[in-house]
């Protein structure tokens, strides 16, 4: 493990440890409360519903495990059409781009519980 690695991974046991503590009387932690400003978060950004046009479509809707997550339009993740009328290019996924956030050399792909038939098509993607 390089340096760099080691005092990344310090960091975040520092902050985990940080946001594991509870808050007397609340009996509240760090995790509640980045969770309760993310919720608002969503509920600001999910106002605006071009956001999130094309998960709302009726050919995509079945794609989507849960009806209240859907991914951003901007950061979605496109696959290649499967034909040339643009089919098949929406799974419920986003790109997060780590190099700015988070100070890492990335850009990952985010997905929350994938469906089976979602499976494949990562798979399909990433190979």
């Amino acid at each position: 493990m390089s340096e760099w690695q080691r005092r990344t991974a310090a960091a975040l046991r520092d902050q985990l440890t940080l946001m594991g503590q509870r808050n007397l009387p609340s009996n509240r932690d760090g995790f509640d409360e980045e969770f309760d400003s993310l919720r608002a978060l969503d509920q600001r950004v999910r106002s605006n519903h071009d956001e999130f046009y094309t998960a709302s479509l009726g050919s995509n809707m079945s794609k989507n495990r849960y009806r209240e997550i859907l991914p951003n339009e901007g950061t979605r993740v496109q696959l290649d059409p499967i034909n040339n009328r643009g089919d098949g290019d929406y799974i419920n996924a986003n790109y997060v781009d780590g190099r700015r956030l988070f100070g890492v050399p990335f850009v990952y792909i985010a997905t929350q519980s994938p469906l089976r038939s979602c499976i494949f098509l990562l798979f399909a993607f990433s190979g």
